[in-house]
Parts: structure tokens; sequence; C-alpha cells
């Protein structure tokens, strides 16, 4: 158990007075470097970032459950410090080349283009894959997600 994590659940739960002892959380952070976590958790801080979007196949690759919506997120940084909450409000399933301008402009990352996106994400999944012996395609599915930041 990340004991930052918990601690920034259980003080939005009490800040908000939620007694509903059912609701919990996933605590992660993005990417897999500690400037891009950092960068783009701070984003998220500004509310430039509200989405984010990962390859349906590491659900099966890493046997990690699927992101769904209203999962509350407990986001750290690379070291797993607490920095915000957030709720998924909404997730699309999409393949890599039918991803939208539209949610390329939520990412909130570089200049918020769809060719920014597409040549930033294509990198980072193709170096992802490299370990499984897998190649990135353009037909490659994505779970995009979107989120509202509701605690920090």
């Amino acid at each position: 158990m990340n004991l930052s994590a918990e601690k920034m659940w259980q003080d939005y739960l009490s800040k908000n007075n939620i007694t509903d002892t059912t609701l919990t959380y996933d605590s992660w952070h993005f990417c897999d470097n500690e400037k891009d976590a950092i960068d783009l958790v701070n984003l998220v801080l500004i509310k430039k970032k509200t989405g984010t979007c990962s390859l349906l196949e590491t659900y099966t690759l890493e046997d990690i459950i699927m992101p769904h919506i209203n999962q509350y997120s407990v986001i750290t940084d690379f070291y797993g410090e607490a920095k915000c909450i957030v709720r998924t409000i909404n997730i699309d399933i999409v393949a890599y080349n039918m991803v939208s301008a539209d949610f390329a402009f939520k990412e909130g990352e570089g200049d918020q283009s769809l060719a920014y996106w597409r040549d930033v994400h294509w990198k980072y999944f193709e170096n992802y894959l490299k370990p499984f012996n897998k190649t990135m395609t353009e037909g490659a599915l994505l779970v995009c997600e979107e989120f509202e930041l509701i605690h920090h």
C-alpha cells in the first residue's frame, strides 16, 4: 500500500464528508521516467491535461485491470508521492490511427496537436512493446481515458 496515496485518499473522503466504505481508488504515475511523470502530473494540476491513453494490450501483458468510468485514481510522481486525485469520466477504445485531434488536445502535451501526440505516443508505445517482442501498428487499440481533477 502506498501510504502517501492512502493519506491523500483519506483526506479527500474526510474533506468531502464521504462515508461510503465501498469506494476504492487506484494509484499510479504517468510514463516510465521521472521527468515525464512529473511534467504530466503538473499538467493535470493546472487542468491542461484531462486525458490519457494506454495500449489495450497493456492490461493483458501486465495482468492489470482496465480503467472504468467513475474510477478514482491517485496520481503520484515517479516515486509514489501523491499529487492529486482524478475521477474517470469517459473511456473509449480507439485504434491509434483513429485518435482524434480533440483527444490529443485533452492529453495536454506539447503543442496539443494531433501530430505531436502521434509522434510522442508512437515512440512511447514502440519502446513499451520491445521487451515483449511486439511491434507497434497503426491499428493498435488504445484505451483513451478522460478524467476530471477532483482533489489536490
